[in-house]
């Protein structure tokens, strides 16, 4: 249960360049325990972070092709003056059910303080995949909390 804050629309999308609103929800029985979520008006969800320590963009081409490999690239940015180290994975949501290989392959995270890093995957659909619009989606778990991005990609 959670109480929604007040957006603020103030940053713009690197993907599209349309209007990202950022809402935090509050829980309502642990105020402290919170998700800060920053979603585009044309893309939707880009990213679901319980606080502003680490930053996620995922990048990747707007298309892939059935049968043709396609690169990732997930960077994280740490806004501590801490190191952070952790997991994290890209994958294709649902993406067994597609025949996405290297679906959800996890990496090692080590990120220095108030540094970005860039990890990158490579994923590839089975020639039999439907064409369609899927969501690519990108996680880091970083002393036990949980770091969400996504960006829709279409399959040609």
């Amino acid at each position: 249960m959670f109480r929604l804050g007040p957006a603020q629309d103030d940053e713009r999308c690197a993907r599209c360049g349309s209007v990202i609103a950022v809402r935090t929800l509050h829980h309502l029985l642990d105020p402290g325990v919170q998700r800060t979520e920053r979603i585009c008006h044309e893309c939707g969800g880009l990213e679901d972070t319980p606080d502003s320590s680490l930053g996620l963009e995922l990048q990747a081409l707007r298309t892939a092709r059935r049968g043709a490999r396609f690169d990732v690239c997930l960077t994280v940015r740490n806004d501590t003056d801490d190191e952070i180290e952790g997991q994290c994975l890209a994958a294709v949501r649902r993406g067994s059910e597609l025949g996405v290989t290297d679906n959800g392959s996890c990496q090692p995270l080590r990120v220095p303080p108030r540094e970005q890093v860039a990890v990158r995957f490579g994923l590839r659909f089975a020639e039999t995949a439907v064409v369609h619009q899927y969501d690519l989606q990108a996680v880091v778990v970083a002393s036990t909390r949980v770091f969400m991005a996504r960006v829709p990609l279409w399959l040609r």
